[in-house]
Order: C-alpha cells, then sequence, then structure tokens
C-alpha cells in the first residue's frame, strides 16, 4: 500500500474503506457499471479502427471492467493495478489470464516495464486530490500507444445548486473534482494527450441498480424515491439535455502527442 507520505493526493479513507468493509457491495455496483463503461471502450475503439490486444486498467476495482471487455473478446492480455488491497484479492478471486496488484498510481515511483496497447482510467480523476499530478505520472511513466479516460460530468449548471448551497461534502460518491467537457480536455491536453475522439452518454439507472445503490449508502426511503427520479425517470425522459444541464459521463480516447 502506499506511503503515508503520498495520502494526500488520494481520499485515502474513503476509498480503502468501501472495499475493505463492503468489498461484495462495491463488486456488484461496479458489474452493473461495466456494461455501459464497455460500450464507450468497445465503440470508441470500433470507431477508430484499434484492436488492442494489452490492456492496462488504472484503478481496476475489483475487475468487473476487464471481465467485461473479456466477455466480449476486446483484448487477450490484461493488466489491472488498484490502490485498494481488498480490491485486488476480489479481482484474483474471480478473474482468469489476468495480472493484478496494489499499487498507487500517483506515487511518482510508479513504473512498469511492461508496454501497452491502451490503458484505461476509468472514474478514477474524480477521487483524486491532484488528477494533474497522476495524469502527468501516467503519461511520464507507461509505455502506452492510447489512453482511454471516463469521468461523470458533475460540473454543470443545475448540478452546481449543491455546491453554492454548501452541501458538496455530503456527496455520495465523495468526489473530490467535479468536471464538465472544456475542463476535462484542458487536463487532457495539458499532459500531453491528443483527443481522437469521445463519448458522452447518460447513464439510466435501472431499479437492479437503485436497490444496489440503496444497501451501498443505507439510504432512506425517500433518499431512495429521489435518486430513482432524478437517475431513471428524468434521463430516460430528457437524454442529452440531461447530460448537459445536470450529470452524464464523458468517455474519451487519447494517444500521447508527439
Amino acid at each position: 500500500m502506499a506511503n503515508n507520505k503520498y495520502e494526500n493526493k488520494i481520499d485515502v479513507n474513503s476509498y480503502k474503506s468501501r472495499y475493505d468493509m463492503q468489498v461484495s457491495i462495491e463488486a456488484e455496483w461496479l458489474a452493473l457499471n461495466a456494461r455501459e463503461r464497455v460500450n464507450s471502450i468497445q465503440s470508441l475503439l470500433s470507431r477508430n479502427a484499434i484492436e488492442p490486444r494489452s490492456i492496462l486498467d488504472l484503478g481496476c476495482g475489483t475487475g468487473e471492467t476487464i471481465r467485461e471487455m473479456q466477455r466480449r473478446s476486446i483484448g487477450q492480455n490484461y493488466v489491472g493495478i488498484d490502490y485498494s488491497d481488498e480490491a485486488i484479492k476480489c479481482h484474483e478471486d474471480f478473474s482468469d489470464n489476468v495480472h493484478s496488484f496494489t499499487a498507487d498510481i500517483v506515487h511518482d515511483d510508479f513504473l512498469l516495464h511492461q508496454s501497452f496497447d491502451i490503458a484505461l482510467l476509468v472514474h478514477v480523476l474524480q477521487h483524486l486530490k491532484d488528477p494533474d499530478a497522476c495524469l502527468k505520472n501516467i503519461v511520464r511513466q507507461v509505455n502506452m500507444s492510447y489512453m482511454l479516460v471516463e469521468v461523470p460530468m458533475e460540473d454543470l449548471i443545475l448540478n452546481k445548486i449543491p455546491q453554492y448551497m454548501g452541501w458538496r461534502e455530503a456527496n455520495p460518491a465523495r468526489s473530490l473534482q467535479f468536471f464538465n467537457v472544456n475542463s476535462m480536455n484542458q487536463l487532457l491536453e495539458q499532459n500531453g494527450l491528443e483527443i481522437i475522439d469521445y463519448r458522452k452518454y447518460v447513464p439510466v439507472f435501472d431499479f437492479d441498480t437503485i436497490r444496489v445503490l440503496k444497501r451501498r449508502y443505507n439510504w432512506s426511503r425517500v433518499r431512495t424515491l429521489k435518486k430513482t427520479i432524478s437517475s431513471h425517470y428524468i434521463p430516460r425522459l430528457t437524454g442529452r439535455i440531461w447530460a448537459n444541464l445536470y450529470y452524464g459521463h464523458y468517455a474519451v480516447l487519447c494517444k500521447k502527442r508527439v
């Protein structure tokens, strides 16, 4: 695990405790999200005629994204890295033909000697106190042909209301960074990454996903009802409008700038 001198770079306690205390719920949550996240990976790779053999998943969690890619025959060789020992143990228990290990990707000494066709950084940057330093480190240390980054878009007009009201510390996902398309593009480009393609979409949670969230955060009936309205009914009715005003996901395919 990370040395204490690096712990100011990530929300260590909240991140680690999720896996230490409720790894099965986290695995179930990640499995439900993996389908749409791999839709982004598959779509962006297909549109750009990229057929990767070696895939690196940075912040892989319990490995649900890699397993979903394996089910779809995307790639052949996989490496998964995560900060949590419990997440990696779960990954190893349920994954085949995957090399996974614990490491701190924001640690300055993080280095991989293997080269990869594509590196994934999916829903990680919003949990870091210094995403710029993390990206700089990855671009400098990882030998990769392409990189795919996905983050939630939370810095939008309607989603700024909680920030103005002082409610940000209560956000259940414990995001430390709030992105929109422009800020994400700027972060990637200032770290030497050229944007090739992107996918912006609205996650529509089904009722099974909402039930998992209820258990994950121990929500009341009222909070669960609000989430059902905001993450199931409204996105289904408003589509892209919702992604531009309140919440969406943004996946970006990049390569190192020559």
